[in-house]
């Protein structure tokens, strides 16, 4: 049996994160289920969050100035401010490396089935091997037997995505999101070009339970080939990029030993392709407190809710899933209602609810009585 200080569960873009910093100071392991370490996904921040970290710029893709909003009829919300694009290859490889230089392990195709504590650790089970740790970090998203096991998470709907990397026509303006088509449940377009003649383009959807996932790959299809946008796609270059992301409440933060960070602690619940903001705000302060705790052998179950806390405020959890729930209500209509109101309202406050960097002040104090949807929405972080 082997022995870890930390044992990271998943080596998406949360374990890799953490295990970076983390590996600094402690004896770290990452498991990962599939044969390689995942690249699937694209990363949104904004602008602060990346100027805290010097030492990754070298994996920004490209800094956008502004982005747009556009409902079905063409009406567009224009919101600037600087928000950066990740690419993912250089920023997964960066914090593979430094993994391996601090004496980190990653190991691929080993997948964890059963834990139990044991006085000051935990036992693993992953494929045919048996480990011990001092601290299990859920790194695993929707796919985290722990999750759907110890009911973390209570989910109230989810997001599918269907997308891919495909070259693009040039000068083309990033979409933060388009509802191309007239529907009762509208599905999003997002478009987010790198520096090559290439982007990112995704169609999004959110639901209750249903996987929508098989319908926006048509609507993809349709919107990239057969209407007026389709001569700004070119073609598919590389594999599709295919998800489901829930959307939940978290019930408990953490169980004894056992830490959630990234989409399996539900750090930015209702945008996900922006949760790498709330990571990198949190991550140095989280593994500092992990190690002080982990190396003086103190560690308790009050430490890993301090944690889970530095991840997002509540306050912006609750903002998040309340205008979740309204955007599982929405039409087209509504949809075009919120580019409006996006186009009255400050920049900063839209980008501040986009990437859940929301600080209320007593300047805000009006925002909670405004009408319209923006305004129902901040009101639900307080109730």
């Amino acid at each position: 049996m082997r022995s870890y200080d930390v044992i990271i569960a998943g080596s998406g873009i949360s374990g890799l994160l953490l295990g970076a910093f983390l590996s600094s100071e402690l004896n770290v392991l990452i498991l990962e289920k599939e044969s390689f370490v995942p690249r699937n996904k694209y990363w949104l921040t904004d602008e602060q969050c990346a100027n805290e970290h010097k030492n990754l710029s070298e994996c920004i893709e490209t800094i956008y100035e502004s982005m747009d909003y556009i409902a079905y009829d063409g009406t567009k919300a224009t919101v600037t401010g600087n928000s950066i694009l990740w690419n993912t290859d250089r920023l997964v490889e960066l914090l593979y490396n430094i993994i391996r230089k601090n004496g980190g392990v990653i190991e691929t195709e080993c997948s964890i089935y059963s834990i139990w504590n044991e006085k000051k650790n935990v036992r693993v089970k992953a494929s045919n091997e048996d480990f011990s740790t001092r601290l299990l970090i859920d790194c695993m998203g929707n796919s985290s037997p722990l999750v759907l096991a110890k009911q973390t998470v209570s989910i109230v709907g989810r997001y599918s995505v269907a997308g891919a990397i495909m070259e693009t026509a040039p000068d083309i303006s990033p979409i933060a999101l388009q509802n191309v088509m007239l529907q009762k449940k509208p599905s999003y377009l997002e478009v987010f070009p790198r520096n090559d003649n290439k982007a990112y383009v995704a169609m999004i959807a959110p639901s209750v339970r249903e996987d929508r996932t098989k319908e926006i790959m048509k609507h993809l299809h349709f919107v990239t080939t057969q209407t007026d946008m389709a001569e700004m796609f070119l073609s598919v270059d590389g594999p599709p990029l295919i998800g489901t992301v829930p959307v939940g409440i978290v019930k408990k933060p953490c169980l004894n030993r056992v830490f959630f960070f990234g989409e399996a602690g539900q750090c930015n619940p209702s945008c996900s392709a922006t949760a790498l903001t709330r990571m990198l705000y949190s991550v140095k302060e989280t593994s500092k407190l992990l190690s002080q705790k982990i190396q003086a052998d103190t560690l308790t179950k009050k430490d890993l809710k301090e944690c889970c806390y530095l991840s997002n405020s509540r306050l912006n959890r609750k903002i998040q899933m309340s205008f979740f729930k309204q955007v599982l209500k929405f039409n087209s209509d509504k949809f075009r209602q919120l580019v409006v109101e996006m186009d009255k309202h400050p920049d900063k406050l839209v980008n501040d609810l986009i990437f859940s960097t929301y600080r209320f002040s007593p300047f805000d104090i009006g925002l909670l009585f405004r009408r319209g949807i923006l305004g129902q929405g901040i009101r639900g972080g307080f109730i």
